[in-house]
């Protein structure tokens, strides 16, 4: 339907007004559309309207099309990663992976391990991303088109090793996504490995070598575009150079990297966290340069986001901390 096409382009563009009417749009064409209120959903998560965006993509989930409700599981249980709340999004992966099973749908399945993978990383979890990550080569055969799995799996496999202080271990998995990239037709696939030593040396706090990686992976990456969460990898790639960045003292640099990651609608919808945190580590460069207003404008923004998020996250005890010395200055 071009009403949905209309709506998606707008979205790319985050102009999430634009692209809800266009839906609406839709909507009143052909009310049976059952994609219709998962692009509302998803541009309401834009919008950052969560009450709203959760009934549409109930609407669907009370539906019979079954297909239909594993794309929702997926930005449904990341549209709490924008809000910090890392279990909750968990609980719809694993609602989503036992559907799939059920279907006997790999593709999705894969998926769902992929993505609860990167929510156990970032929860501070890798020994469980590792578990998921072994799940994806129990069902991916090392072939064709499944191949991008396998890579994806030992890229994170790569990341909870460097979680865990197994250097070797991350190297070896480069290594073997290089193996992967040999044996299959995309060699563009090649920036997971470079993106992975380049977290290699960030670890080791090689700062320019760690810039150079990433940097040859980004140079690889398409635009953001299509709507499966697969093809977008803008913000998952764009945090660490950020990160090396500022750990290097180029204040200038890494806060010109966090601004374009508020820019990626994609990241925005299946990796808000990094969305959110960008506006902590924005905060306080913009303190560290005296712009205080700058400063407490991220720090609320952030907080906002992540009123409720899971204990344990540093970054929100010391946003409230910095804020509250902001406003007593």
């Amino acid at each position: 339907m071009i009403r949905l096409e209309l709506s998606w382009d707008y979205f790319l563009q985050r102009d999430y007004d634009r692209a809800l009417a266009e839906a609406n749009k839709g909507q009143s064409l052909n009310p049976e559309n059952i994609w219709i209120p998962v692009y509302k959903g998803n541009s309401y998560v834009g919008k950052e309207e969560f009450d709203k965006a959760e009934e549409d993509y109930f609407s669907v989930l009370e539906s019979k099309e079954l297909g239909c409700h594993l794309y929702t599981r997926i930005v449904l249980g990341s549209s709490y990663l924008l809000r910090g709340e890392f279990e909750k999004g968990r609980e719809h992966y694993k609602k989503g992976l036992e559907l799939a099973e059920k279907l006997g749908d790999n593709w999705w399945a894969t998926c769902f391990y992929i993505w609860r993978a990167y929510n156990y990383l970032k929860s501070g979890r890798p020994e469980d991303a590792l578990k998921d990550c072994d799940s994806v080569w129990s069902i991916a055969p090392g072939s064709g088109d499944t191949l991008k799995w396998q890579r994806r799996a030992l890229y994170y496999k790569g990341r909870a090793f460097l979680n865990m202080d197994s250097i070797e271990d991350a190297r070896k998995a480069a290594a073997d996504i290089e193996g992967l990239v040999d044996k299959g037709a995309n060699k563009k696939d090649i920036r997971y490995a470079h993106h992975l030593l380049g977290l290699i040396e960030l670890k080791r706090k090689n700062y320019d070598k760690a810039i150079d990686y990433f940097t040859q992976a980004i140079s690889l990456l398409p635009y953001e575009h299509g709507i499966t969460p697969f093809t977008n990898d803008q913000a998952v790639f764009a945090e660490p150079l950020a990160s090396a960045y500022y750990e290097s003292g180029k204040m200038e640099r890494a806060r010109e990297e966090l601004e374009k990651i508020l820019t990626f609608a994609m990241g925005k919808l299946y990796t808000g966290d990094i969305y959110a945190q960008s506006l902590y580590w924005l905060g306080r460069i913009y303190e560290a340069e005296g712009q205080k207003n700058e400063a407490m404008t991220h720090y609320e923004r952030f907080l906002d986001l992540w009123k409720d998020a899971d204990p344990g996250f540093a970054e929100v005890e010391d946003a409230r901390k910095r804020l509250a010395g902001l406003k007593s200055q």
